[in-house]
């Protein structure tokens, strides 16, 4: 029975949804990711390894796969959380890596942006939580902002290899920071 049942199965692909839950200012926003599992022709399963991503692997990768002058783009960012409300949560995956600054601030959790070794940095508009605040928003970043979709804007870090840009960048979190003390 079994046998005929893994031949039936041959080749199976099996899936599984990974959906994390973004919580601030009264927003939520789910992020759907799929994780796979592929069964080969021996009937063995092979399983996509998701990697903990470190300081010391997420550098080497970036630096690897983009250049030294973004890898010290993503330092600087790195450099400026300069606060106890502010962590950095380093990632899972297989592909790419990534770290995230989450202030805490009175009890909640705020990602401010996604840094990923492909060179991409995602800001989430759950942040901003007024129409005056993503139109302010969008001015302090309009020459740095490559793509904008519903729930967040890409920068690369090759726009912040320059040191005013990438200053402005900093500025407009700082900005974003205040911003969310002042609710």
């Amino acid at each position: 029975m079994f046998g005929r049942a893994n031949k039936q199965m041959n080749p199976a692909e099996v899936l599984a949804v990974e959906i994390k839950q973004y919580v601030g200012q009264g927003l939520t926003a789910l992020v759907p990711r799929v994780i796979g599992q592929i069964v080969d022709k021996n009937y063995s399963v092979s399983v996509t390894e998701r990697k903990q991503w470190d300081k010391l692997s997420f550098f080497k990768e970036l630096e690897e796969k983009q250049g030294s002058d973004q890898g010290e783009a993503a330092k600087k960012i790195l450099e400026w959380i300069h606060t106890d409300l502010i962590q950095v949560e380093w990632g899972k995956g297989s592909k790419y890596g990534t770290f995230i600054p989450k202030l805490n601030y009175q009890g909640k959790d705020y990602s401010l942006f996604t840094v990923w070794t492909d060179g991409t940095i995602q800001i989430y508009r759950l942040l901003l939580t007024s129409q005056d605040q993503v139109i302010e928003f969008e001015k302090r970043l309009d020459f740095l902002v490559e793509k904008t979709y519903p729930n967040y804007f890409n920068v690369f870090l090759s726009k912040l290899t320059n040191e005013a840009a990438l200053k402005q960048f900093l500025e407009t979190f700082d900005w974003v920071i205040q911003e969310i003390k002042d609710l």
